[in-house]
């Protein structure tokens, strides 16, 4: 992802519109990066104790992010070689291993376990 050093860091709303905008503008919109992008501002603009400024995310917390749910799915799953769509199946499949990651520790029924970010850092107050 080199093309992204550029759009780092995120500082504002504005910057992550702009992220948004180009990424969904591809053909193959990177679905996992705008999850933990959102999940970072929801969860910094939202959480008890945030406070009224916006927050920025570098480039390094994000590619931390991302590398740890590459990992995983890379862990169980082979790379899609032929560059088929996904199926039913295997979209069943990654929620599965997401689902059977979570700990104890998280409520599983908890509404804002519903991007990566928060599935990625236990961040979901």
């Amino acid at each position: 992802m080199e093309s992204d050093v550029d759009c780092f860091p995120l500082k504002d709303i504005s910057s992550v519109v702009e992220v948004f905008k180009t990424e969904l503008g591809k053909d193959e919109p990177n679905l996992a990066k705008l999850s933990i992008i959102l999940g970072f501002f929801e969860t910094a603009l939202t959480c008890k104790g945030s406070s009224s400024s916006c927050p920025g995310l570098d480039k390094e917390t994000f590619d931390a992010l991302y590398g740890k749910f590459q990992a995983l799915i890379h862990k169980d799953f082979n790379v899609n070689k032929e560059q088929k769509p996904a199926s039913r199946d295997f979209v069943v499949n990654v929620a599965d291993l997401v689902w059977s990651c979570l700990s104890k520790s998280y409520f599983k029924d908890k509404p804002h376990i519903q991007n990566l970010y928060s599935f990625l850092t236990g961040k979901y107050d």
